[in-house]
Parts: C-alpha cells; structure tokens; sequence
C-alpha cells in the first residue's frame, strides 16, 4: 500500500472511491508504469480529474494504451468479468474481445490528435460471465503529455445498451403492429370481409371501403344505421334491428345474423352474414359494437345444393335399404334352400357311393368267377374282353373314390387340431409299405413340423403325393427326398404376405420320377388333368386337385416344378395356426 508523504506527492489519488482506494493499493513497482511518484504530471492530473467526476471515464494511456478508470465507469464492467484486474493493463491483453473495434479509433487519436464520436454503437464484450450486447455512446479525445505531445486517450463514455434495446423492441412492435395490419387487411380482401362499427347510443356508424360499396353508401362520413338498411329487402330490416338492439344489451353483447342486400352496381342478391361484439363499461352501458361483414353467397348456395343432395341422397339410401332388405330376405330364402341342396347332395354322394359301387362290386365278382381256373369255354378273347371288363370296373371304382374324397375336403375349423406331419408321413409309409417294398423304393426326410391341420386330410395330402412319386418313377428304383424349413421372413414379404407374427413352414418332395412338360405347373392341379394315356399309368386325375383343395382349405400354397424324364418337386408352404396364412 502506498502511505500519505509529508510532501504530498500521491494527493491526485486522494478520495475517488472504490477504485482511488484499489489505485493506492496497486503494487505499481511490478510495472512497466512504475510508481505513481515518477508518472508524468499530465497522467496524474488526468487520474485525478477523471477519479473525481461522476460521468464515465476511462483513460488509455501510453502507445500500448494502458488502462484506468473510475467508479462511474465500473458498473458497465458487470460481474465476474474485468474488474479489477484490468486495471494498468495493455488495451490488447484487456480486451481482446474488442481490440480490433476500439484500436483503428484510439490510433486516429493519437496520430491526428482529433476527437471521435460514436452513438448506440454495438460494442459486446465479456461481463457477467459471458459475451454480452453492450450499446455505448461515447468520445475518444488527446491527453497531452508533460512534453507537449499525446500522452493518451481519454474515452467520456455512457452505456445506452437499455434505450436501445427499449427502442429496437418499440421498432419491432411498430413494425409487428404493421405487419398485423396489413396481415388483417389482407386477410379481409382474401376473405371478402368488411369491418364496420357503431355506436349503440346514437346509431351512428363508420365501415370501410367494402362495407360502404356494399350497402351503396358514401366513401366517406358517418351514417346512420337506417342509410345502411336501403339496399336490404324491407321484410329483413325489423329482423336486424331486432338482432342489433339484443347484441347492445349487458346480457348478450353479440350479433350474429344473415341477411340479403342488393348489389348497388348489378342489382343482383348478395347474401352476407355480420357478426360483431358489444363493449360495456363498468356501469353496464354499451358503449361500442364493432363487427365484421362477410359475402357468404357461395356458401349459402353450396349449402342449398349440399342439403338437396342430402335429402336426394336420403332418398336413394331409404330406397337402397329397401333394396337390400329385400336382397337379405331373398339370400336369406336361397341360404336355407342351399342347406338343403348341400344335405340333399351329402345323402346323393352317400347312395350314390353306395349305389355305384353296388354294381361293380357284382361285376367283378363275376366276372372274376367266370375267369376261375376250370373254366374252359372261354376263348382267349373271352379272356381278354373279361380283363377289359375288370379293368374298366376297377378304374369306375377309383374314381367314384376320389370323387367322393375330393367332395369331402370342406371342412369346419373345428376339424382343425395340432397335428405333428412326422406322425402322418409314418401312417402313409405304413400304408404304402408292400409296394415301396415292391419297387425297392427309398424315402428319406427330414424332421417334419407340427402345423395346425385336418389329420385325414393331411394324411391324404402325403398319401396322393408319394402314391405318385412311386406310381410315376422311371425304370430305376424310385428315390424320394423330403424336406422342411421354415420360409425366411423375407421370403415370405418378397412373395408379398403378411410375415409378422406368423410362421410359415416349407415342406418339399422330391422324386426321381419321369416329371412333366413345362407349362403344365398349374393344369396338373386342376380335375381330370391327366399328363399321361390310362394305358400308360393306372389314374383318375383327380388326386392333384384334392391335393391343391385341401392346401388351400388350410390357408396354404402348393407349387410344382419338374425337368420333364428327370423328376419332380413339389413344394408345400402352410402356416403353423390355421387362420394367420396367406389368404386368411
């Protein structure tokens, strides 16, 4: 600290405050500005002027600008920000923030001697923990030194930041004010609306450019609300003023009403709708009612059009309904009729079956004894025409089978259950047993799923498919592969189903048999399709279509591929729970 002398050399930093006090405090022997004894005469006159004046001051002092201020000027440096560090500091280290605003001002200065001055200029530095806006007004002007020459810069300086702002946000709110303005005017000419308002008292109103056109009044001046009435039919005029009068009263204060008006150029009917609001002051009194004015003629004949077609379309709907109770009584009438044909056609299919079979049943039992051994009155062409007979008989009984077989896949959902494929395929190889035996025939598989099925059909499924594969083979022993997976969900969104939460299983059966002719894919699927002559191969060319019937009653797929003397596959896909597959 530096102590008072008996000859007063330190009395310029007597008094001045908090920062007179921080000026005697400063260790100024650790700088380049030395003690306060040996600083020039100018620069002590000047401390001491600039630490005694209440106005704002900051004094830049030497070529490296070193930095002084009063307790005016602290304020502006805020908190936690320069203070007092600052304080004999160079301008570059002080506020490097700003050095490249304030130095082109401060070297005009010093080289030109002529004072600057700036008005609301933005100059943010750090204060307060940040960067800040900070708006100042201020003047820069020569401190001469003892020899005669600038010495320094002394800055007389206001922080306006708060007016600016004050002003910015008046500018904003002008130009907010405007553009709303203009928005609603906008607004009104898009809409077609006119704004009107009145007094309640004496009657007497003002309306813009459109309302005044509209009722044909003058573009300028007051008029009373009878004026306004002359282009509105007679018979609406006691309805308005009705509306108008309950709009002023303390226990409405609203007007909302459509009327029609003679256009004053074209004569022709305009059909407008006023709505406006009544002001009261504290004592109840109405006091001003103010409203808009709306062309809403489109809108009335849209809503006449709109409600004629209502009760046009009111009219068809109550036709359309009678229609259809009627439609429902007839469906209704041919359901109950198509239970009886289907109970009718299951009690044919059952004599039928009965009634067919009956016949060929003697056929071959006699013709078979007439065949006896000991029987020597037939000729050899007795014989052959007998085993055409039998032969014929024999392929009437397989088809009247399938036929019967292919009527009967329709099934309720109650007929489905969880059915485990392993356990069919091993039934149908029991079945088949003497003759894959026969033709030392081999099948191997894969571990098959369980899949919510019908078990006979899908019994019937693997039994028509392998009775096939063996029936079809070539010269050589026949060889059947099958196969299961489950299809990848994005197989399954390629072929364009529903993957989410279902599983898809896909089971293929391959044979080495003589396959079939390209293009015939599908017509192999279809009733009485037959890729081959009866003499060729025993068949009714119904046992595919039973196939396909049932994957389909199961909500699956079936496909075929084949290399025509090289085999064929034939690919089953089905969902695991009946219901969720491809086309449920």
């Amino acid at each position: 600290m530096i102590s008072k002398r008996p000859d007063r050399v330190l009395n310029f930093l007597e008094g001045g405050g908090e920062m007179g006090q921080i000026i005697r405090d400063k260790n100024w022997a650790s700088t380049e500005l030395g003690i306060p004894e040996n600083w020039p005469l100018a620069l002590k006159f000047a401390i001491g002027t600039m630490l005694k004046t209440a106005f704002p001051n900051f004094i830049f002092w030497g070529k490296d600008y070193r930095c002084f201020y009063n307790d005016a000027y602290r304020p502006s440096l805020g908190i936690e920000g320069k203070h007092p560090f600052i304080l004999g500091q160079k301008a570059e280290d002080a506020w490097p923030e700003i050095i490249d605003t304030i130095k082109p001002l401060l070297d005009s200065v010093w080289e030109t001697g002529e004072p600057t001055w700036s008005e609301n200029q933005l100059i943010p530095f750090y204060r307060n923990g940040r960067i800040e806006n900070i708006y100042w007004t201020f003047s820069y002007s020569a401190l001469i030194n003892d020899d005669g020459a600038i010495g320094g810069i002394l800055t007389t300086c206001a922080e306006t930041t708060e007016a600016v702002e004050n002003l910015q946000k008046l500018e904003l709110r002008e130009k907010n004010l405007k553009n709303k303005s203009e928005q609603l005017q906008l607004a009104l000419d898009v809409a077609e609306m006119a704004i009107w308002e009145m007094d309640p008292q004496t009657k007497i109103a003002v309306g813009d450019e459109r309302f005044r056109k509209w009722h044909g009044l003058p573009q300028t001046g007051d008029f009373n609300l009878e004026e306004s009435m002359d282009r509105i039919p007679a018979e609406h005029r006691e309805t308005i003023k009705n509306a108008l009068d309950q709009s002023t009263s303390n226990t409405h204060g609203r007007l909302d009403i459509e009327y029609p008006i003679y256009d004053p150029e074209t004569e022709k009917e305009r059909i407008v709708r006023a709505k406006g609001r009544t002001r009261f002051d504290q004592e109840g009194c109405a006091v001003r009612t103010i409203g808009v004015l709306q062309d809403i003629s489109e809108i009335v004949r849209a809503r006449t059009k709109l409600e004629n077609f209502s009760k046009k379309l009111e009219n068809q709907v109550a036709q359309r309904t009678m229609e259809l109770q009627d439609a429902n009584t007839e469906l209704t009438l041919y359901l109950e009729k198509l239970k009886r044909t289907n109970t009718e056609l299951e009690s044919f299919a059952y004599v039928s079956s009965h009634d067919l079979k009956e016949p060929l049943r003697k056929i071959q039992m006699y013709t078979s004894r007439i065949q006896e051994p000991g029987n020597e009155n037939l000729s050899d062409t007795d014989k052959k025409y007998f085993a055409k007979i039998i032969g014929a008989a024999s392929r009437m009984r397989a088809l009247i089978d399938d036929l019967l077989a292919f009527s009967r896949t329709d099934v309720d959902q109650a007929d489905f259950a969880p059915t485990d494929l392993n356990t069919i395929l091993a039934e149908v190889l029991d079945d088949l047993s003497v003759e894959i035996e026969r033709k030392g025939a081999s099948i191997n598989s894969d571990q098959l799923p369980t899949v919510e099925s019908v078990p006979f059909q899908m019994r019937q499924v693997f039994g028509n498919l392998l009775s096939n594969a063996l029936k079809f083979a070539r010269d050589a022993r026949p060889k059947v592969k099958i196969t299961a997976e489950v299809l990848p969900e994005r197989e399954v969104e390629e072929l364009g189903w529903h993957a989410e939460g279902v599983t898809y299983h896909k089971v293929s059966i391959e044979d080495n048999g003589i396959g079939f002719a390209e293009g015939m894919e599908t017509k192999i699927f279809e009733v009485f399709q037959r890729l081959h002559g009866k003499s060729d191969f025993e068949g009714t060319g119904i046992g595919l279509s039973i196939v396909k019937k049932i994957i389909d009653n199961h909500n699956g797929v079936i496909s075929a591929d084949s290399v025509e003397g090289k085999g064929s596959t034939f690919t089953i896909i089905i969902p695991e729970i009946h219901g969720r597959g491809v086309q449920g």
